[in-house]
Formats: C-alpha cells, structure tokens, sequence
C-alpha cells in the first residue's frame, strides 16, 4: 500500500509503476514536473506530475494494472478536482465515519469533489485489468479564491474545508466542454516547460468550468416539470432527512428509496426550499445541533454523532462556517 500526501510523487511513482527513475524530470522557479512509465511485469501506461509552488499541483494519469494499485491519499486539507475519461476506482475514509458524503463516486465520463478536513485520509483503491484515464487538480482554498475573486464563504458549502460534512465526494456528469478539454491534456505532445503550462491552463480551465456546473447549472433545473406526485415525494424527502439527521443521506439513497431521479430531487429542493439538496441537509444538521449546543449540556462529541457527525472537529469547523463561533462559544453565550 502507497501513502501520498502531494509532496512525495517520485517515491510514490516509483514504487507504484515498479520503474527505478523518472523518464523524465524539469525544475524551474515555478515548478516541479515529472514521468513515470510504468514497468510492463506491473502494467503499462504513465503517471505525471506537476507541482506548482502556488497552490496547485496536477497529477495525469493513464493507466491499466496487473495487480490493484491501493494508495492512502492525505489532502492535506486541501480540495481535489478529478476529471476522468476512463476510471474504475473505490474511494472510501481510511477510517470510515458516518458523516462522509458520497454523492456519487462516478465513472467513465465523469468529474468529482474530492474534500476532506486536514486530519482525513482517503483509501482509494483501483483494481487490478480495469483501464483509468485521469487528471486531477490538487489546490488549496487560497487558489479557488484567486480563481473566483470570490471568499470561500460566499461559494457553495461543497468547496469549503471538508465539504458539506467533514468529508465529502461528490460525482458530476461531465460535460461536453469538459470531456473535451481533459481529452487535450491526455493528447498533449508537447515538452518541458511548455508542457507545463499548457496542462496548467487546461486545468485552470476545468476548473472554472466545474464551478460554472455547480454555482450556475444552465438552467436546466428551471425546465424540468414536476408531477404531484413528484411534488409529494419531494415533502417525503425532505421529512426523511429530519427524521434521520443522525444518518449519513446521500442523494443516491434518497433517489432510489423514492423512485425519482436526480434532476428533479435537485429542481424539486430548489422550488420548495430555494436550496440545493445538500445545502439543506446540512442546514437540517446545523439547526439540531444549534438546538443540542444551546439547550442541552450534552458533550460536542455526542452532539456531533447525533447530527451525523462522527467527529466533534468536523462540528466545530461547521458551526465556525455557519455561525462564527465554536459550539462551545455559542453555548457559553446562550447561558449568560
């Protein structure tokens, strides 16, 4: 089993595509990029990595193993984009907790929100014959702001620190846009620097088009058309979530419990509460332990398990985002 933490991609590659050095290596005042082919008695295909000194570091990745590859892989902290053309891949906590959020892994054409507090670590696993095609932006919050021109407060709760619950990985369908532009990054023949800063640009610009799909979905939620029974199922939902808070609730769940498709749980919260599905069972989440925080004198880690939260940390950073102040702040407030 390999263990990445975004600093350590040569000794990781290595050990991963059984090959001795790097096919090929540049440095510069900006960056760090390396090749690693993998060693045919493993597998074929490459790993490559470009690690900028300004928040973002880019891994490429195309790849089939004769054994399965299993990695730890700590964020840090950070926020991960990943793009696939081709991906068969498990991701799950290296130490599992219920509060983690699993909209959809995603496979094939698709893209995903990988986000997780500083103190998680993902064990993500990719099977032995099965055919990945990927890149992935590894960046910190600072670079999504200088990306947006936006403070992380006033994005949507997916982006901030651990996501909507501590930890999160959300699955989207790619776009045309986006499939096109991962596609030129895995057919770039250029070299050196200015391969570099091609893949970087490229990245930026998947980037930017993933945040249009989440902050701005095309107004295609505004056409979808709800039956009344639609409409019902939706009030269904919405009461299983605050009956349930203390659950992990994906909207994969909820869809199948329900027999209604993504789309319209997403226009159906929008019309009935003006919030996105996942806004609003974290705010389900917050108001009970807001309640918990000031009403009760249960310990925060017994407040955090009964709004699904496994870890008091992953409260506190919550209640920081939501309200400004530590539960325990709050609570000493409330008494006074």
């Amino acid at each position: 089993m390999g263990y990445f933490d975004w600093q350590n991609f040569d000794t990781v590659a290595r050990w991963a595509t059984a090959s001795g050095e790097a096919n090929w290596r540049w440095e510069t005042n900006d960056f760090i990029s390396s090749r690693f082919d993998f060693s045919r008695k493993v597998g074929s295909g490459f790993l490559e990595y470009h690690q900028w000194f300004d928040g973002i570091n880019i891994l490429v990745a195309t790849f089939q193993t004769k054994r399965p590859l299993e990695v730890v892989i700590d964020d840090g902290g950070g926020l991960r984009f990943n793009f696939a053309l081709a991906l068969d891949w498990h991701i799950a906590l290296e130490e599992p907790v219920p509060e983690m959020v699993t909209q959809g892994i995603g496979k094939g054409l698709s893209w995903r929100i990988i986000n997780s507090t500083e103190n998680s670590k993902m064990l993500e696993t990719w099977p032995a014959n099965t055919r990945n095609s990927y890149v992935t932006a590894h960046l910190n919050r600072s670079f999504l702001t200088k990306i947006t021109g936006l403070p992380i407060s006033e994005l949507p709760a997916i982006f901030s620190e651990g996501g909507i619950l501590g930890q999160t990985v959300q699955a989207y369908e790619s776009t045309a846009e986006i499939t096109e532009v991962a596609a030129k990054i895995h057919a770039c023949t250029m070299e050196g620097a200015l391969r570099s800063h091609f893949i970087r640009s490229q990245i930026v610009t998947l980037i930017c088009l993933a945040i249009e799909q989440v902050v701005e979905p095309k107004n295609e939620l505004s056409l979808i058309r709800l039956s009344k029974a639609d409409e019902r199922k939706i009030i269904d939902i919405a009461g299983f979530v605050d009956s349930n808070i203390s659950q992990m609730i994906s909207m994969d769940y909820v869809c199948r419990k329900y027999g209604i498709n993504k789309n319209k749980v997403l226009a159906g919260f929008k019309k009935k509460f003006n919030s996105n599905f996942s806004t609003y069972v974290e705010n389900k989440r917050l108001e009970k332990a807001l309640y918990y925080t000031l009403h009760t004198d249960l310990p925060f880690s017994e407040v955090a398990g009964k709004v699904g939260m496994a870890h008091q940390s992953s409260l506190s950073t919550a209640f920081k985002r939501r309200f400004g102040q530590s539960p325990s702040k709050l609570r000493s407030f409330g008494r006074k």
